[in-house]
């Protein structure tokens, strides 16, 4: 890429990194994060025109839109017998029955958002983490949800996020979407639109974002003596809101203030 364009350096602007999502709470925020990113660059003006973002397939899906597809017929496999399938091939014998597969495949009309992840979790399914649900489609790898939330709730807490300005009073009451979100979670609805909303200043040093009690345990569970985590866990991940204190440059629990009217009477004496 950077041949054709006659340039040097990192083609991305920024290193790969890879962090470990360690809860609901964790998704919720860094998913509607991603899908907010054309928005926030001024490269959309609304959800359904962020192009190439999984939010835009699913608004389009849930409008019965259809797209092309070359994966029907397909069954979705683990991980170890995918491995198993191709451990003995050839890079170059891989490459060719991809494009064999393609010519001789059938391109037939899906659901926009088929080949995604589904967003809401069902209540139907086990929730043991190791029953993956494959998908019985092969149009997705996986057919169980990631989000407690309904399509039209997550709309909306996306909106509310990016309307969201820390100290900004123009939208200091939450939806009731967020409010419900954030009883269950037990984190302050502030401070969910907030780490929506600046989640990459917040959490950009951290290998896993998560409850800091999940990444301690965790640390612990594979035998090491610290992680990588970003400290603002522990403010944010609290139903105590938070706020920046701009002298020092670092994140605070918000300060209470109660505001007092003085009141001033007269009395008399005859």
């Amino acid at each position: 890429a950077n041949k054709e364009d006659g340039r040097k350096g990192h083609f991305w602007e920024d290193r790969f990194q890879a962090q470990r999502l360690m809860d609901i709470l964790a998704i919720l925020v860094c998913v509607a994060y991603v899908d907010l990113n054309l928005i926030r660059a001024a490269m959309a003006s609304s959800l359904v025109g962020s192009n190439f973002t999984s939010i835009q397939a699913r608004i389009l899906g849930s409008q019965n839109q259809m797209a092309p597809s070359l994966a029907l017929g397909k069954v979705s496999i683990c991980d170890v017998q995918a491995t198993e399938n191709i451990k003995d091939l050839s890079k170059a014998e891989i490459r060719r029955r991809i494009e064999a597969a393609r010519k001789q495949a059938d391109p037939r009309m899906v659901l926009k958002d088929a080949w995604i992840a589904k967003l809401t979790i069902d209540a139907n399914q086990s929730v043991n983490p190791n029953d993956s649900h494959l998908s019985k489609s092969g149009l997705r790898a996986s057919d169980r949800g990631f989000l407690d939330v309904t399509l039209e709730q997550y709309i909306k807490i996306l909106y509310e996020s990016l309307r969201y300005r820390p100290g900004n009073a123009s939208l200091q009451e939450p939806s009731e979407e967020l409010m419900e979100v954030s009883k269950t979670l037990g984190v302050a609805p502030e401070n969910i639109r907030w780490m929506i909303s600046d989640y990459k200043r917040i959490f950009r040093r951290s290998c896993r974002v998560g409850n800091p009690e999940s990444v301690r345990k965790e640390t612990q569970r594979r035998g090491r003596k610290w992680t990588k985590y970003s400290r603002h866990s522990e403010l944010f991940y609290s139903q105590k809101s938070v706020e920046f204190d701009v002298e020092n440059g670092r994140f605070r629990r918000a300060k209470i203030r109660v505001s007092t009217s003085e009141s001033s009477g007269k009395s008399t004496a005859s």
